[in-house]
């Protein structure tokens, strides 16, 4: 009969980083894994004790795979999700288009989507003469059928 491995001999310590890199098996998203639980989970919950219900466990140091109590934190799904490194999250944190133009309630528009556009800048697009000669040619290939 074999024996488990105890959860020490699955972890690597990283001494520069400070993270304790999961060895065993990773969930396609990459957390640890120990048969149906998270590893970050049990390891957080033995050296912390227990996990309120309602929170999720934030890798502070963002590396899924780190199981160190010292870079886990229970937080709300609602905060783990602000705190996420999102595409999404990112660009919603921008109060400023790239050109420098606020998002605000005048100047944002949002389309079906959802994704914003900086008007000032749109207005700057559609007065230019390519953005003009572009949208006169593309009339000409639908009005002759290209």
């Amino acid at each position: 009969m074999r024996t488990a491995r105890p959860i020490e001999e699955r972890i690597e310590r990283l001494p520069f980083s400070g993270c304790w890199l999961w060895l065993g098996h990773l969930s396609s998203n990459g957390y640890g894994k120990l048969g149906a639980q998270y590893a970050h989970r049990l390891v957080y919950e033995k050296e912390r004790g227990k996990i309120e219900s309602g929170f999720q466990i934030d890798h502070l140091c963002k590396v899924k795979s780190c199981v160190n109590p010292d870079h886990l934190e229970p937080v709300t799904q609602q905060e783990n999700i602000r705190r996420s490194e999102a595409v999404s999250i990112i660009n919603g944190r921008k109060t400023h288009c790239p050109s420098g133009h606020p998002y605000n309630q005048e100047n944002t528009y949002l389309d079906k989507n959802n994704q914003r556009y900086c008007m000032v800048c749109k207005r700057e697009r559609q007065s230019s003469a390519t953005y003009k000669a572009v949208e006169r040619e593309h009339k000409m290939k639908i009005y002759h059928g290209r």
